[in-house]
């Protein structure tokens, strides 16, 4: 969709997608800098966490400009891209890793005993889970955030 200005508008737009990548790379660095820093491991929970942490401020940011809530298909569009951005860059993050610690992901593999079919089908497990979250948080919270916009509105 895009308005008389010729600009894209919507949900799934590069704009918020881009929107979506800085958040999601400044949230894995947070986590990543405050484990760090106080020396435990990072919660099991986290990725959705960040993910959620990470969408928030993109949906947010549509709703008010837009003045509107994104439909079912944006919704979809937007999780396929963001689920796909997210595998993307936590494979990048793996291969940095990796290379600062010049690790040899195979090596790890064979010592820790784990077949290559569980880790593809981890991997498959968290693409679903990271779509799912998304989806159904962005509708969730849009229409949060279009209620808010009307409350305050109506004041």
């Amino acid at each position: 969709m895009t308005d008389m200005n010729g600009t894209e508008n919507s949900f799934a737009s590069q704009r918020y997608l881009l929107q979506f990548t800085a958040y999601y790379v400044l949230c894995i660095v947070a986590v990543v800098a405050i484990t760090s820093l106080l020396k435990f491991d990072v919660p099991s929970s986290m990725g959705i966490i960040t993910l959620i942490a990470a969408t928030a401020p993109v949906i947010q940011g549509f709703v008010k400009r837009e003045n509107r809530v994104p439909s079912k298909s944006e919704r979809m569009k937007f999780a396929t891209l963001a689920t796909v951005i997210t595998l993307i860059l936590t494979a990048l993050f793996i291969a940095l890793w990796l290379a600062i610690y010049k690790a040899n992901p195979f090596d790890l593999m064979q010592a820790m005993a784990i077949p290559a079919w569980v880790i593809l089908a981890g991997a498959l497990f968290a693409a679903v889970l990271s779509w799912v979250v998304v989806y159904f948080f962005t509708g969730f919270m849009s229409r949060q955030a279009m209620k808010q916009i009307e409350k305050a509105k109506s004041k």
